[in-house]
């Protein structure tokens, strides 16, 4: 069955793994600025989605798309909409994987703004891992900050003027290029031995659910560091276009083969 898949994150790269295995034809849309070693396992990968929803609607027709599956990060909106928009022009049912929240205790703040405010305000040495966009970290010149982000990516925005930067290696599993599997190195251990090596005394996240947000939560619970959490953009619009919701690889293939096989 022809997929489009909106991926870029660990349960697209591993849906697209399971639903190739299985005869699928998988195209992946992912943001055009993530890097190759990223990219999910897939028979064809769009960066950047063709450039919008018109072109993406045509491209979708013109290949006989049946199914979309949004799995998406879920701090991601531009390809999301891309994907709702191909849905409602072409009648393709489209379906959302988006990963649980996570239930660590935190302070869960609904702007990175304000998460950002708030860390200034109460923290000297502060961990953040928000992806690329940290400019609203930039006015404090006071505190110290630590800065990570994944190779391949480049901050967008001015950096606060007392910082260090971090990269966080990706390591590839099996295969090459555009047929491989990715993980990072990170351990409760290893982010417990972080946090006492820059003696950070707050941690700002995204909300995003992911297994190594998780990992650094649980290490900064053990140490009682406290964590800030942006909340996740609410896409009650994106969410109303979409047949079902799942939160895990597996609740979602049970979703879509029941779909398909009602086809």
């Amino acid at each position: 069955m022809r997929t489009l898949l909106v991926g870029g994150t660990y349960l697209a790269r591993d849906l697209g793994e399971e639903l190739s295995m299985r005869g699928w034809q998988i195209t992946s849309i992912v943001d055009a600025d993530l890097s190759p070693r990223l990219y999910p396992l897939a028979t064809e990968v769009l960066p950047g989605g063709l450039g919008g929803p018109a072109e993406l609607v045509a491209w979708a027709r013109d290949h006989g798309v049946e199914l979309i599956v949004d799995a998406s990060h879920p701090f991601e909106e531009d390809l999301s909409v891309d994907a709702a928009e191909v849905a409602l022009s072409t009648g393709v049912p489209l379906f959302m994987l988006s990963p649980a929240s996570f239930q660590t205790p935190a302070t869960v703040l609904p702007t990175l703004h304000a998460a950002a405010a708030e860390a200034a305000r109460k923290y000297h040495h502060v961990l953040v891992d928000v992806g690329p966009k940290v400019g609203e970290f930039a006015a404090d010149e006071h505190n110290m900050y630590v800065f990570r982000l994944v190779e391949g990516l480049e901050f967008e925005g001015v950096l606060p003027p007392r910082h260090q930067v971090m990269r966080e290696k990706i390591h590839n599993i099996a295969g090459d290029y555009l047929h491989q599997t990715t993980e990072l190195k990170r351990s409760r251990e290893s982010e417990k031995q972080l946090i006492r090596d820059y003696q950070i005394d707050g941690i700002v996240l995204r909300e995003d659910g992911s297994p190594d947000g998780a990992i650094t939560l649980a290490a900064a619970e053990e140490l009682r560091i406290p964590v800030i959490l942006v909340a996740r953009p609410k896409r009650r619009w994106l969410t109303s276009v979409a047949r079902h919701h799942a939160s895990s690889v597996e609740e979602a293939l049970g979703q879509i083969y029941r779909w398909s096989s009602q086809q």
